[in-house]
Order: structure tokens, then sequence, then C-alpha cells
């Protein structure tokens, strides 16, 4: 178990849509480390997987409760472009479960509020999570900056 008030880091990305494995993940985790834990999770929760919103409702459960980080990725951004009508559905794409659910505006709203940047500390020192990567000549502070924007 890990140490009282330290929690173990978790970090995890591109699980399109496979909830089966990232609750296993979790499982593991919970057996390892208890309650003792930060799932931080690097976008693309969603697309090319069989339960889009599933793997959803276990990373917005961690994000919610504290225990959690997330940022979108690629997938997510074009989910939403998709619910907006920006962009049309692929022919590969699997998130028609999250977009035709009842409560679809729901998740929208919420993807929509994430963050394309998240910043912490390891060992020290500090850390941008992104998605996939950021401009070289950017500080932490920048990436945070625009991130959050």
């Amino acid at each position: 178990m890990a140490e009282v008030g330290v929690r173990q880091r978790i970090f995890v990305g591109d699980v399109q849509g496979c909830a089966d494995e990232l609750a296993a993940l979790v499982e593991q985790a919970t057996a390892r480390f208890g309650d003792a834990f930060e799932l931080w999770v690097a976008g693309d929760v969603v697309n090319r997987g069989p339960d889009n919103r599933r793997a959803l409702e276990l990373v917005r459960g961690f994000v919610e409760s504290g225990r959690g980080r997330y940022v979108l990725g690629n997938h997510e951004i074009h989910l939403l472009l998709v619910a907006f009508g920006l962009r049309d559905l692929a022919r590969t794409d699997s998130i028609a479960d999250v977009l035709g659910a009842p409560d679809a505006a729901e998740w929208i709203d919420w993807l929509r509020r994430q963050s394309l940047v998240e910043a912490g500390e390891l060992a020290g020192q500090p850390f941008a999570m992104v998605h996939a990567a950021s401009h070289p000549d950017w500080s932490l502070e920048r990436l945070c900056e625009v991130g959050a924007a």
C-alpha cells in the first residue's frame, strides 16, 4: 500500500473506447494501492473501441472525485466537432454510443470544458501532461496558458 496521504500517480493514454481494459487497470491499481492512487489520463479515451461511454464514465468518476486528471485528445476533439456539426463521422469512428446517448448533451458539455494540459510535479520537478506534443519553444507557464484557453 502507498504511504498515507501520498497518492501514486498512474498515467494512461489512448484508451480508445476499451472500457474493459481500463476497468482492469483500475482494478489492478486498486488491489495494489487501495484508494491511494490518482488516474492521469492523457487523452483519446474514445473512438475505435466498443464502449466509449463507459470508458468516459470511468475517467469522469476519477476526475470528479478529485482522484483523476484528464486532458483531451484528438479523438475527443473529433467527437466534439462531429457533435457540433463541423465534421462528419468517419467510417472507422465508434463514437455513436456517446453521440446517440440520451444524455449526449451532458457528455458534450463535460468534454468541451476539459483542458488540453494538466500541470503537476513529480519528484520535485514540474511537468505538463498533454495528449501529443506542444510547441518546443513554449515554457511550462506558456503551455498552461494556451492549454487552459
